[in-house]
């Protein structure tokens, strides 16, 4: 997560986005350092409150989700709506440093 990136880019201070999510400023603080990260919920609110996806993933991880959608777009692999969520789902995981298991069903 690149939240320095996402604070500069909307002239926004740890505390402004705090008070915006209702959260907090111990909890920016804390991304900022890496010692912990949003919720799912949480992170929800960050891309609607506009932070970009490259801001909230990180390039690597966004990578394989990109990947993953070409294949789709391509007709390499289908995907059910279930699965799309539970990439998203999976990808959050990831940040947040926890296990992920996405099952994809291939042609």
């Amino acid at each position: 997560m690149n939240i320095e990136k996402f604070l500069s880019r909307t002239n926004r201070n740890a505390n402004s986005l705090a008070a915006e999510l209702g959260l907090n400023a111990s909890s920016i603080t804390a991304w900022k350092k890496g010692k912990s990260t949003p919720s799912y919920e949480v992170c929800q609110r960050l891309l609607e409150t506009g932070m970009d996806i490259d801001e909230l993933f990180t390039p690597e991880l966004w990578q394989a989700i990109k990947e993953r959608h070409a294949q789709e777009i391509r007709g390499e692999v289908v995907l059910s709506p279930e699965e799309c969520a539970a990439i998203v789902r999976n990808g959050l995981l990831a940040l947040q440093g926890k296990d992920t298991d996405v099952q994809v069903q291939s042609k």
